[in-house]
């Protein structure tokens, strides 16, 4: 991925890719193969990449993502950056969902909670949301990560994370009270296993 992010027009600046829009069409991608436990961590990159991020499916490495040394686009002749992915085929077939699994559109109402986590800087995101999968059972629905924060007032050392919560349970209406007791248990464990703290 290289150059403008879009056709330059008078009325607007033109705006070149940069990693995020590589992280967008490797969500996609993953998302429309159905991969399993999909997501990103910060594992060791090869050496050609100037940073970037490793594709991650369940405990499996299955590629990386990021922005290529400047010596390669300067051999091509490409002033800027260049953004590339790499993916193992193997492994992506093999975390795939081949025939997906259509749901019936729920019954009951869900339920929604923000919560953000202070976490030690070198958990990945994509292992919170994991364990709050876990530990969110049987009404967690959906973790979706809309924020990362480090800085002040946030020690050194540690970065927060800001996740959406769906709760929803197929058999009857979840009340605020007993969502508030499962999140409540659900962040404890969290602490317990990640040493996370509630912002």
């Amino acid at each position: 991925m290289y150059g403008h992010r879009a056709e330059p027009a008078w009325h607007t600046p033109p705006e070149t890719v940069d990693f995020y829009d590589l992280k967008g069409v490797v969500e996609q991608l993953l998302e429309g193969l159905s991969v399993r436990d999909a997501g990103f961590s910060g594992q060791e990159l090869p050496s050609y990449f100037r940073y970037g991020a490793a594709v991650q499916a369940g405990d499996e490495v299955a590629g990386w993502l990021g922005e290529l040394l400047s010596a390669v686009p300067e051999r091509l002749d490409l002033p800027g950056s260049l953004f590339v992915f790499l993916l193992n085929f193997e492994i992506l077939c093999r975390r795939a969902e081949v025939f997906p699994v259509y749901k019936p559109l729920p019954r009951y109402p869900a339920v929604f909670r923000d919560v953000a986590l202070v976490v030690p800087e070198n958990i990945p995101a994509v292992q919170v949301s994991q364990a709050l999968y876990r530990h969110g059972f049987p009404w967690l629905e959906e973790v979706r990560l809309f924020d990362v924060y480090e800085g002040q007032p946030i020690p050194a050392g540690r970065r927060s994370l800001a996740y959406h919560l769906t709760y929803r349970d197929r058999e009857r209406t979840l009340t605020d009270e007993a969502v508030d007791r499962h999140h409540d248990k659900m962040i404890q464990a969290l602490s317990q296993e990640l040493g996370a703290e509630l912002r």
